[in-house]
C-alpha cells in the first residue's frame, strides 16, 4: 500500500445518528425555538449576567431569527425562481447576509466590543435598557 487515500472519506458517525443530524433542524425546528426562548427566560431577563453578556445573548437570538426568517422567505419562493440564475444570486446574497452579521458580532463579542448592526442593535439596546 502505497499510503494514499482513495475514495470518499465518510463521517466516522453510526450510520444510525448521521440523518438524524441532518434532518433535525427541518423536522425538529421547533426544539430549536423552545431553546432559544429558554435561554432568553433564564439568561436574559433575570439580571444574573453582565449587561455585556445579556447584549450579545439577545443578539444572537434576534440574528437567528432574522436568518431563519431569511430562509423562510426563500423557501417560499417558487421553485422556477430559485432554480434560475436569479434565484441563486438571492441565495448567496442572503447566505452573505447571514454570515456577515454571524461573524460580525463573534468577532466584536471576541474582541470585547458592543456590536453595531442597525435595526438588531437599536431593538437590543431599547430591550435591555427597559429591564
Amino acid at each position: 500500500r502505497s499510503g494514499r487515500v482513495t475514495g470518499v472519506q465518510t463521517c466516522a458517525l453510526p450510520i444510525y445518528v448521521r440523518p438524524i443530524l441532518e434532518n433535525s433542524y427541518i423536522e425538529l425546528n421547533i426544539v430549536y425555538v423552545i431553546l432559544l426562548f429558554s435561554q432568553y427566560v433564564i439568561f436574559i431577563q433575570p439580571k444574573r449576567l453582565s449587561k455585556f453578556t445579556r447584549y450579545h445573548m439577545l443578539h444572537s437570538i434576534l440574528v437567528y431569527l432574522i436568518t431563519s426568517l431569511m430562509g423562510i422567505i426563500y423557501w417560499a419562493l417558487p421553485e422556477s425562481f430559485t432554480q434560475n440564475l436569479y434565484g441563486e444570486l438571492v441565495c448567496d446574497l442572503f447566505l452573505l447576509i447571514g454570515m456577515s452579521m454571524i461573524c460580525h458580532a463573534f468577532f466584536k463579542a471576541l474582541i470585547g466590543f458592543y456590536c453595531q448592526i442597525p435595526v438588531i442593535s437599536e431593538a437590543v439596546r431599547i430591550h435591555l435598557e427597559g429591564y
